[in-house]
């Protein structure tokens, strides 16, 4: 089994860019990517430890926006998230849509920014993307569907809507009482919490 911690442990840091550094200057190459954190929810859990579902952890996972298109490109581990200035406090990195490559959709061809029912969980292109092994996926899913009584959708993908200029952003996974949505328009700026092994 890993040993997985959260980073920072107590308190979440200030900025996204200033807790990659402090992270890095610990001893870590980079955070957890968004399959990463899964794996380790599911094998947390699977040993009797619920703690890590009870978190909004962030991921060294990116969010490419195309301007002026409904494309968006998702990047598995992000060196731009990676490399990420301390000083960085800007929402978004402008860099080009073509600079790395990744997972291609279309906005229009899937369902996002709502909440999902358990079978479209399983069929949704990104959820299949973001996490491959689908016996890990129908085991996560089967945990966040079992905390749901009367409402049967959660774990929904958002998406930023459409804007002229290129921009790219990290993803997190929410905690199980929002329903672990894939966050993909999160602002760096934010204060963040990360997990590593």
């Amino acid at each position: 089994m890993k040993n997985y911690q959260l980073f920072p442990k107590n308190h979440k840091a200030l900025t996204f860019a200033k807790g990659i550094n402090q992270l890095k200057d610990a001893g870590y190459k980079r955070p957890l990517s968004f399959d990463e954190v899964i794996k380790a929810r599911v094998d947390e859990y699977s040993s009797g430890n619920k703690k890590l579902f009870n978190y909004r952890i962030d991921t060294c996972t990116g969010t490419f926006y195309k301007g002026g298109s409904d494309l968006v490109k998702l990047v598995r581990i992000d060196p731009s998230l990676i490399d990420i200035d301390e000083n960085f406090t800007d929402a978004f990195i402008k860099q080009a849509y073509s600079k790395f490559d990744g997972f291609e959709i279309i906005r229009s061809k899937a369902k996002y920014n709502q909440f999902l029912t358990k079978n479209e969980v399983l069929d949704h292109p990104v959820w299949n993307w973001l996490v491959p092994d689908k016996n890990l996926l129908k085991y996560y899913s089967e945990i966040i569907f079992s905390y749901k009584d009367d409402f049967q959708k959660s774990m929904g993908i958002w998406l930023r809507k459409n804007k002229e200029y290129t921009t790219s952003r990290a993803m997190f996974v929410d905690d199980i009482y929002n329903d672990s949505v894939a966050y993909c328009i999160n602002y760096l700026f934010d204060n963040a919490r990360f997990l590593v092994n």
